[in-house]
């Protein structure tokens, strides 16, 4: 058996994705068990067909990667795989806990109307912040609660800025129904 415990946490971006696809190389051609550590879950989803999360040292959930990735099972596992905007009734108006990834959050003018079925929270800029490729837009929701994250391309945050309002949207597609704990 092979045990890679965070193989990759020291280096610079560049070199660890050069070495991610050098590793998947690796491991298709050998016939031996592999064990990856790593909180990182787009190297979880290049090199792992299994996936177990531990949350307070306890399996929460465990199966094929990418329905692990895409599925969380949980509001602590959705925020080990990257869903971390949690999205209760209070917010959406739905029934149940709903999560989503920053990535699939948009902002959008308060007098923008979202696409039909979309969750649409109001709220305030509480940070804009710049990220190379992307921006990541922290928004305060207006009914209170945790801020919502919004990660969108360069550019993405024309005509915002701290203090306005704004409101966070998420496609029905993209949202997840998760209990709130294990």
């Amino acid at each position: 058996m092979l045990l890679l415990d965070e193989p990759f946490a020291g280096l610079d971006a560049t070199t660890r994705t050069d070495l991610v696809a050098d590793l998947r190389a690796v491991l298709d051609d050998l016939d031996t068990a592999t064990v990856l550590v790593t909180h990182d879950r787009h190297e979880a989803h290049a090199l792992a067909g299994r996936t177990a999360l531990l949350v307070a040292g306890r399996i929460r959930q465990h199966g094929p990667t990418a329905r692990v990735l895409d599925r969380p099972a949980d509001a602590d596992c959705a925020q080990l795989v990257g869903c971390t905007n949690l999205l209760p009734p209070a917010l959406t108006g739905r029934s149940g806990l709903l999560v989503a990834r920053p990535e699939h959050c948009r902002p959008l003018r308060l007098d923008d109307a979202p696409p039909p079925g979309d969750v649409r929270v109001p709220g305030t800029v509480r940070r804009i912040v710049p990220l190379g490729a992307g921006v990541r837009i922290d928004v305060d929701p207006e009914s209170g609660g945790r801020p919502l994250a919004c990660l969108v391309p360069a550019g993405g945050a024309v005509g915002l800025q701290r203090g306005s309002p704004t409101a966070v949207t998420v496609a029905n597609a993209d949202l997840r129904a998760v209990p709130p704990d294990a």
